[in-house]
């Protein structure tokens, strides 16, 4: 799949996590996933132990996103908890502070 096939398509990213994933990795309890998304392009989202999932940070390019994805890696490792997620992009009025247990 290409990008124009997630834009025309908005049903185009299900069941293709696979081909969106930038990376996707387990750290102290915490997951870390980084892929491109249809709506917001790509991001990177943690899971917190309730299953619940909090977007922490959006990119413009994959490599960006790959960088970011390692960042947040490092940023759980450390023991950082207290984390911004973010609503829609258009949205900014619903970001709220998390604290990730």
């Amino acid at each position: 799949m290409t990008f124009e096939d997630y834009i025309n398509n908005p049903l185009a990213d299900l069941g293709t996590h696979n081909i969106r994933e930038v990376g996707r990795d387990n750290v102290c309890g915490f997951t870390i996933d980084t892929c491109w998304t249809n709506d917001e392009g790509f991001e990177t989202a943690i899971e917190d132990s309730k299953g619940d999932w909090h977007v922490v940070e959006r990119y413009k390019t994959q490599e960006e996103s790959a960088e970011g994805h390692e960042k947040w890696i490092t940023k759980i490792r450390n023991g950082e908890r207290k984390i911004k997620h973010l609503g829609w992009s258009d949205t900014p009025f619903l970001d709220r502070e998390v604290e990730l247990k």
